[in-house]
């Protein structure tokens, strides 16, 4: 057989493969419970984490975590950098940032390189249940949502590192109050003013992280920071504040 018959054969066995490998890859994914399809507003894939102890997502521009009874994900794809998942033992990682290599031509003909690390901006859900520790690393625009089942919220729990947690938003109606709420941010800005009342504030600030806690109902506060940091809350807030060791 000529070369270039070979060549065409192998094209065309690959233009037939990938596809029904694709296909049994999802099927076997599937099955095994590891995703599903959505209906409805969050169409995309869902992605199921039972048995697992640890999350963390890393370089996600579009994420909103919604208090919850299980844990799992929900997935929109529609950024040219698509998030991507890894799983090692009781761990799973969730991650959109992609590096490579720009090369700018100048006006004086010469060419600059520089290493580029970009995010991605799909729409990525998180739903989180009480008592586990999710962790954020290099992620923008995370909203915090009610769970709009009307029943107290137990517990949330974030390690954010170099990222943004917001909550305008929060909720549309009558929101849920959050019974405990604990944060540890590194290099990281928090905004909790839009939150329902919190029972219980728990917070640990380092290397120049901010925080805003204005309009927030809360009751009880404990804080430890660095001379970085920032905090903005009003003088009723301070007094509740006792300072964790």
């Amino acid at each position: 057989m000529k070369t270039s018959n070979k060549l065409i054969l192998l094209i065309f066995l690959l233009a037939v493969l990938l596809p029904v490998l694709v296909v049994a890859t999802i099927l076997v994914r599937y099955k095994s419970g590891s995703f599903t399809w959505q209906n409805g507003v969050n169409e995309g894939i869902k992605l199921n984490f039972a048995g697992r102890n640890h999350l963390t997502l890393r370089g996600i521009n579009n994420l909103t975590i919604y208090p919850s009874d299980s844990l799992y994900a929900t997935i929109n794809h529609h950024s040219e950098m698509p998030v991507k998942e890894m799983r090692s033992g009781d761990s799973v990682l969730l991650y959109g940032d992609t590096s490579y290599y720009r090369f700018d031509t100048l006006r004086d003909g010469t060419v600059n390189k520089q290493f580029v690390t970009e995010n991605s901006y799909d729409n990525v859900g998180i739903f989180l249940p009480p008592g586990f520790a999710l962790r954020l690393v290099n992620c923008e625009s995370v909203y915090l949502k009610d769970n709009k089942k009307g029943m107290p919220v137990e517990n949330i729990t974030l390690h954010l590192n170099n990222s943004t947690l917001l909550t305008s938003g929060y909720y549309h109606d009558n929101p849920a109050s959050i019974r405990s709420l604990t944060l540890k941010m590194d290099k990281s800005v928090g905004e909790l003013s839009s939150l329902p009342p919190v029972t219980d504030l728990d917070v640990s600030l380092s290397q120049s992280s901010e925080l805003s806690i204005f309009a927030l109902r809360a009751q009880h506060i404990r804080l430890t920071y660095d001379s970085s940091c920032v905090l903005k809350a009003t003088g009723e807030q301070l007094k509740k504040i006792i300072q964790k060791k």
